[in-house]
């Protein structure tokens, strides 16, 4: 819910460290460079560079999946409840899933982009209809913890939305995970235990599901 950098970031994640006591280091990584109370109170803290450290940390044993639709009306509620401007939300929300897809190879960072405003879609049938470029949502979902499932249906969006990021790496065809614990979130995305609590209290996501392999 809160696009990070971002001025409504830097004024609220003090607020959920002084509340949730989230850099806490018995219940998060004390090794990360992004995740301390000083780190979090710099204008240009990103939620990219804490999800790739994390994830180059684990040297491929885990796989992270983004489920988000372009005008989440939860994640729109508390950006909104936090100070920021509606109208920004979609095009940040881009360019934020885009830089992460550009700095990760897919094996290691999938998505799942599409239009609407629904946050949850759990009791629906809708979890089991969705497709889009020919890839339902469902497979997508079970495939994040298959590292040799094909790199095309890794990251799926919804053309009404935009189109997914260019990995800069030299290979995104390289399978680079190793198919342990994979964690999905809607706007979304996931952790171990050691990355689950930073993760989650800097974006205020809402876990979707874990499947482990």
């Amino acid at each position: 819910h809160l696009l990070c950098p971002s001025d409504i970031c830097s004024s609220a994640l003090p607020m959920v460290d002084n509340t949730w006591n989230a850099t806490n280091h018995f219940i998060t990584p004390s090794s990360s460079a992004y995740w301390t109370a000083e780190a979090l109170r710099q204008p240009s803290w990103s939620l990219a560079d804490l999800l790739v450290e994390a994830l180059e940390s684990m040297g491929g044993r885990m796989s992270f999946g983004i489920f988000t639709r372009s005008a989440d009306a939860d994640q729109l509620l508390y950006w909104t409840l936090f100070g920021g401007d509606p109208s920004v939300w979609t095009g940040r929300m881009i360019s934020l899933v885009n830089e992460m897809e550009q700095r990760l190879p897919p094996a290691l960072f999938r998505s799942y982009v599409v239009n609407g405003s629904t946050h949850g879609m759990h009791r629906s049938e809708e979890l089991w209809t969705m497709e889009y470029r020919g890839v339902k949502f469902r497979d997508w979902l079970g495939n994040l913890s298959n590292c040799w499932v094909p790199v095309e249906t890794m990251r799926v969006w919804d053309p009404l939305v935009g189109s997914k990021g260019t990995y800069a790496g030299d290979d995104e065809t390289v399978h680079t995970c190793t198919t342990t614990t994979t964690v999905t979130w809607s706007m979304s995305a996931a952790a171990t235990a050691q990355l689950c609590m930073p993760l989650l209290a800097a974006s205020a996501l809402t876990t979707v599901g874990a499947i482990f392999r």
